[in-house]
C-alpha cells in the first residue's frame, strides 16, 4: 500500500488482481515510513516473501506471520546444521522480533 502525499490518499496494493484494503490512514512516523517507496524495513531485507506480499497485507496479518516466523526460526536454530547457517536463522530472528514489535507499536497507538 502506498501513500499519495499530493491526494493524501492511499493508493490499494493489488496482488493477483486482488485489491487489500487497510482501513487505517497512517498516524506514526513509522506507520508514515511504511507508505515511502523506497521504505524497507530489516525483515523485508532478510524475507523476499514479506517483502513483495506480506507487508502489503493490512497490520494484523503481518503481526501474525511475525510470530509464525518467529517460531518457527526458534525452532531451526534448535538444530542448526553449520554456523553459518545458525548466524543468518539469528539475523533473521532479530529482523522479525523487530517487526513485530514496531507492528505492535502501530496496532496500539
Amino acid at each position: 500500500m502506498k501513500f499519495d502525499y499530493q491526494t493524501m490518499t492511499l493508493i490499494k496494493p493489488k496482488i493477483n488482481n486482488i485489491e487489500y484494503i487497510n482501513d487505517t490512514l497512517p498516524n506514526s512516523k513509522y506507520e508514515m515510513s511504511l507508505f515511502k517507496k523506497n521504505h524497507r524495513t530489516l525483515l523485508m531485507k532478510k524475507d523476499d516473501l514479506y517483502e513483495t506480499i506480506i507487508s502489503k497485507l493490512p497490520i494484523q496479518n503481518r503481526k501474525n506471520y511475525c510470530e509464525s516466523l518467529i517460531f518457527r526460526t526458534q525452532q531451526d536454530l534448535t538444530n542448526p546444521e553449520c554456523q553459518i547457517q545458525k548466524k543468518e536463522l539469528k539475523k533473521l530472528l532479530k529482523a522479525a522480533e523487530i517487526e513485530l514489535k514496531n507492528l505492535d507499536n502501530i496496532l496500539n497507538h
